[in-house]
């Protein structure tokens, strides 16, 4: 509403008079990404997510950041990820077949209704344990599972609208930096569950570690998952290049991208699907075809290639990341005195025509990563539209200024610069190729309907999230009619 109304450019005032900048123009984005050094996410900020992340790559800045990318990025290349295919797909078929006992055993002849993001969590949960850190969760077979539950309740703290992560976060910037770690002491739920999500994590982190350092020194080069190849490259040298807390450190950081993030847009896919079927025909007919294709080659089953050539799943999935991001802001904080261009001059209060922005230290910036994804001078008229097809026109960008570089297909939802999901690779290679087996085995066997008189609507957490329209305050769901 703020964009349509003021702009790709705008200052609001935040808590206690202060002023925040938000920026969706393509230039000044690119600018602040290509100058990373001098915009950084504020000490506060990074004090405050240390308490769920640790110091992780997705904590670290500076040197600490480029030296931990530099021992992730290896093990996310194209080929590794593709090697990853048989297991994501043995999760997909998991959940189906869950899915396919629950809507047998209903009575009813028009379907089950089943609440799909907390079954949706537990696959992803399940898939980043076997093929991140090779252990096996079984969170879709056990519904009691100590892991799943503890996820559930912190991930619920973190994606709703009371949550101490989403009231603290805009107030954190009035405590005295050395003050914010001593929140994990308040006496309150949320940070019950804060303190049991890193309990399991680091427990789970130390064994899963300790298994892949004995067999890298009895000889064995491990397995394809990522954790065998993260310990290779980390010990590939005289000395190790992470420390064994910032080891332990990334298993938070992957948890919650390779969970949380690729359940949700995994939520709004379907909430897609579901508010036009033709796209769910369109996609299954693809469907059948790839795996008639396969079988005529002699081939049993799919493997990762096939995944290209199903061009509307891949057209859909991009729209879908466009359209829903699940992070919507990125805020920075500009460390020296600076001068941000524009894509696009604005006018200023009083008319004055707005080229650049001036900055000074200390300034805050918040980078609307969804209002780029659907600015109209970078996606056309149609930007506010959700419509695959775009993806299959050639260009997609069809408006008339250059888009941002964000690391897939001009979208910022993985964010951009050094700071991209975990090299510009976790969020778009793994999670991607994940998205889409999941998508292709629901769409091929089920059908998906919103159930009578419910509507979903986006509610802004910590991230965007989809809620029952009337019952928000139970936080993310999405019910779904399964046939």
């Amino acid at each position: 509403k703020w964009q349509a109304e003021f702009g790709a450019v705008y200052r609001y005032k935040a808590c206690i008079g202060d002023h925040r900048i938000v920026i969706a123009d393509p230039r000044a984005i690119d600018y602040v990404h290509k100058n990373a050094r001098s915009f950084p996410r504020s000490t506060k900020f990074r004090e405050f997510t240390r308490l769920f992340i640790s110091n992780g790559v997705s904590w670290a800045e500076g040197d600490d950041h480029r030296r931990q990318r530099s021992v992730l990025n290896p093990p996310f290349s194209p080929s590794h990820i593709r090697d990853l295919f048989p297991k994501f797909l043995d999760k997909a078929r998991e959940l189906v077949d869950k899915w396919q006992g629950m809507v047998k055993a209903t009575p009813e002849a028009n379907g089950k209704e089943i609440e799909v993001t907390n079954w949706m969590q537990r696959a992803t949960l399940d898939v980043i344990g076997i093929a991140a850190f090779g252990v096996e969760f079984n969170t879709l077979h056990d519904q009691h599972s100590e892991i799943a539950l503890i996820f559930e309740g912190f991930i619920g703290e973190l994606l709703t609208q009371r949550s101490i992560v989403t009231t603290g976060q805009p107030l954190m910037q009035y405590f005295p930096t050395f003050l914010i770690k001593y929140l994990s002491y308040l006496p309150l739920q949320g940070i019950r569950n804060l303190a049991d999500f890193n309990r399991i994590v680091n427990a789970v982190a130390v064994d899963a570690v300790a298994s892949a350092r004995a067999a890298l020194e009895n000889g064995d080069r491990g397995g394809k998952e990522i954790l065998s190849q993260i310990v290779r490259e980390c010990y590939n040298g005289e000395k190790p290049k992470l420390s064994p807390s910032e080891m332990y450190a990334q298993f938070g950081t992957f948890l919650l991208a390779g969970e949380d993030t690729t359940a949700n847009a995994l939520a709004w896919a379907l909430v897609e699907l579901c508010s036009n079927q033709e796209f769910q025909t369109r996609m299954r007919e693809e469907i059948k075809q790839t795996y008639a294709a396969a079988h005529e080659q002699g081939r049993p089953d799919l493997d990762a290639s096939d995944l290209d050539k199903m061009t509307f799943a891949q057209a859909f999935m991009k729209e879908s990341l466009r359209y829903h991001a699940s992070l919507p802001l990125a805020p920075r904080e500009a460390d020296v005195d600076d001068v941000i261009p524009l894509s696009t001059p604005v006018a200023g209060r009083n008319g004055e025509v707005i080229n650049e922005i001036n900055v000074s230290k200390g300034q805050g910036i918040i980078i609307n990563i969804e209002g780029y994804n659907r600015l109209e001078s970078v996606w056309g008229e149609d930007s506010h539209v959700f419509r695959p097809e775009r993806w299959l026109e050639g260009k997609p960008t069809k408006g008339d200024v250059e888009p941002a570089s964000g690391v897939y297909g001009n979208l910022l939802t993985f964010g951009g610069g050094p700071h991209s999901c975990i090299g510009q690779v976790f969020e778009w290679r793994f999670a991607l190729q994940e998205m889409q087996v999941f998508l292709v085995e629901m769409v091929r066997n089920f059908r998906f309907c919103f159930p009578e008189g419910v509507r979903i609507k986006r509610e802004m957490t910590l991230g965007s999230v989809p809620v029952v329209e009337g019952d928000s305050s139970k936080g993310q769901r999405l019910p779904l009619i399964i046939t």
